[in-house]
């Protein structure tokens, strides 16, 4: 064994888990459990990693298995794809920039985006459960204005963080409508499923008998019952009419 793997063995004992059929290691029978099977070197960034072996199911892991960057031959340029991304650079940009495929990027992105929302998820859950949520709807547009999507979003009233989030497409408004199915045929409206997917991830941030308050669009009760039940919703006008609040229970 070389040198530099020697740098790798631990030096006490390590309480380690099968990944795949999860039993955890046992010092008294460490031998006869998990133990050490070798070592590799990772070709994405030559980090030498030691290899262990589960003798109840016969398969070989390391600490990368468990890891959500597993498989990732280019892990090297998470970060730097987010760096860009966020500052605004286009994905076409980027990809030239760091002289990847175009599609890689798009993969970074979004590996990037279910990280963000997953840590977000584990940060709420800190808290307790919301007592009063504030949710609406926000149209933007892909491409063009002719392919309009929406953006779903709750917040909790008081502190304004971030309870949930979802995206789906909609079908173009007004002098836009014929335009849109001209050029790009019938555009799929998700709103409402989309509103529905989000109140269904609240259920572990929300209090069930939660006071929503949003505008007064016709759609939003009807989605709100199927996933809360018991909570109060409230309904403010927008800003282009008069100021006042319809309390109903639903």
């Amino acid at each position: 064994m070389t040198g530099r793997a020697q740098k790798l063995r631990p030096s006490s004992f390590m309480i380690l888990k099968c990944p795949y059929c999860h039993i955890q290691r046992q010092k008294e029978f460490a031998s006869r459990t998990i133990r050490r099977w070798g070592f590799y070197r990772r070709k994405s960034d030559g980090q030498i990693l030691v290899r262990y072996r589960c003798f109840r199911c016969g398969k070989s892991f390391s600490a990368a298995t468990s890891s959500p960057l597993y498989s990732q031959k280019k892990r090297t340029y998470n970060r730097r794809v987010v760096r860009l991304m966020t500052a605004g650079v286009s994905q076409r940009k980027a990809a030239k920039l760091l002289r990847l495929n175009a599609k890689t990027v798009i993969r970074k992105f979004r590996f990037a985006g279910a990280l963000a929302r997953e840590e977000n998820r584990r940060w709420n859950l800190q808290f307790p459960l919301s007592e009063k949520v504030q949710f609406d709807d926000m149209e933007t547009f892909e491409h063009t204005k002719l392919k309009p999507i929406s953006i779903t979003l709750a917040v909790e009233e008081e502190s304004r963080r971030i309870l949930g989030i979802e995206c789906s497409s909609m079908p173009a408004k007004g002098g836009l409508a014929h335009l849109s199915r001209k050029k790009y045929g019938p555009r799929v409206d998700g709103r409402s499923p989309a509103r529905v997917k989000m109140f269904e991830g609240l259920k572990e941030l929300v209090n069930p008998f939660a006071t929503f308050t949003s505008d007064s669009n016709p759609h939003y009760p009807k989605d709100l019952r199927r996933v809360f039940p018991k909570a109060t919703h409230k309904t403010v006008k927008g800003g282009r009419g008069p100021g006042g609040i319809e309390e109903a229970e639903i």
